[in-house]
């Protein structure tokens, strides 16, 4: 599903292949190209759409998805913020601040959620093995790629120093992880 979060990532995308075209292809003499000034012509109209969405993903309801919220690595009040402003259906972060008890002078959802918003776009950024990196603890993260090369928990368990059992529990955690993330990922 395309949410406007989801807009800006390949709005960010598409200005850096153009940038990376002109860079590539300018004339070093300085003559005339015209792909070269085709392609600056296209970026400006990419930098107008990118200020534009800019401004939209802050306002918008639709700006992401409760997958995006969930998987994103945000805080409990960032979710929490989020999935509020989501279920309420509002654009007033007044609202939001009224039914979550923040008061005028303490927390505020429209900062806390200004913060969230740039978490979950640099998540959309990266690519779905990176998303998994982030979901795993450390440890989880070496026994999944241990898992992965094929070897048995008693194996993992001798090369990490640790037991048979605690293995068998990060592998259950990291299945857990990774089924909430295809689930929500759909």
């Amino acid at each position: 599903m395309s949410t406007i979060l989801t807009d800006v990532v390949q709005i960010k995308e598409a200005e850096q292949m153009l940038t990376s075209y002109i860079d590539r292809n300018r004339p070093d003499d300085g003559s005339y190209n015209l792909d070269v000034d085709n392609a600056s012509m296209m970026r400006a109209n990419v930098r107008d759409q990118k200020k534009i969405m800019d401004k939209k993903k802050l306002f918008e309801i639709n700006t992401m998805t409760e997958a995006d919220i969930r998987l994103a690595g945000l805080t409990k009040t960032e979710q929490c913020v989020l999935l509020k402003r989501l279920e309420m259906r509002t654009s007033s972060f007044r609202e939001v601040d009224v039914a979550l008890g923040y008061s005028s002078g303490g927390k505020s959802s429209w900062a806390i959620y200004q913060k969230a918003i740039k978490k979950i776009e640099k998540f959309l950024i990266l690519s779905e093995t990176d998303r998994i990196k982030r979901l795993l603890s450390p440890q989880q993260l070496e026994v999944y790629k241990l898992m992965n090369d094929g070897l048995s928990s008693t194996e993992i368990a001798e090369m990490l120093s640790c037991s048979d059992a605690t293995v068998r529990m990060s592998k259950k955690r990291i299945r857990s992880k990774l089924k909430t993330f295809e689930e929500l990922s759909k």
